[in-house]
């Protein structure tokens, strides 16, 4: 899976498998101490992915650590987004001075349930994805909820965050592999790229919100 398809040329990512990554520092191990195993695999292959990112857009050796809503505490001058299913780790990372804030985000396809819709989709959206061929909504379905979990990461520094994912709209340019994401609230829309790896059963999704020109 290429997650350099999903973003600009300043964004570097990263791609663990879970189970094959080396401990975390002991800084990072501190944050899932008590965790169950499968926490602590998904949680090393995560900040493996995170450090191998950050050192290719150019950033320190440093812990990724944790901010006081959980999200990643990336080190000064950078941004980034750390995403991991049960079988891979990802992450995004660009320097502040390019990204605002980015937001990734990978889903197993199998996972993404039909009955998980009501959980995801707007009424709106439920109407349209139902009226889909059949062969297309388990894709279609996947990729929006993996687009509105991106675009949750993407904004949760925005002075009005989403507070879920019905919260969001999504329009699916399923065959040009982009997306569009605004709220039932109003305020920024925002674009992303989607990509589906049928090799490893995964769908993705990518969004940056590009720094002011200073």
């Amino acid at each position: 899976m290429d997650l350099a398809l999903l973003f600009p040329a300043f964004v570097r990512t990263s791609l663990v498998e879970v189970g094959r990554a080396p401990p975390p520092l002991p800084e990072e191990a501190s944050l899932v101490a008590g965790a169950v195993e499968r926490r602590h695999r998904t949680f090393s292959a995560g900040r493996e992915a995170a450090r191998r990112a950050l050192r290719a857009a150019g950033g320190p050796a440093a812990a990724i650590l944790r901010s006081h809503d959980g999200a990643p505490l990336w080190p000064p001058g950078f941004s980034g987004s750390i995403a991991h299913t049960d079988r891979l780790a990802a992450a995004a990372v660009a320097r502040a001075s390019d990204a605002a804030a980015i937001g990734l985000d990978i889903e197993i396809l199998a996972k993404v349930r039909a009955d998980l819709a009501p959980l995801i989709l707007t009424e709106a959206e439920s109407a349209a994805w139902t009226a889909r061929p059949a062969g297309c909504r388990a894709v279609e379905l996947a990729l929006v909820f993996s687009a509105k979990e991106a675009a949750i990461k993407c904004l949760s520094c925005a002075e009005r965050p989403p507070r879920g994912l019905r919260e969001l709209t999504v329009g699916l340019d399923a065959a040009g592999g982009t997306f569009r994401v605004g709220s039932v609230r109003g305020g920024p829309v925002l674009d992303g790229r989607h990509l589906v790896d049928p090799v490893s059963g995964h769908v993705a999704a990518g969004i940056v919100r590009v720094a002011p020109a200073r």
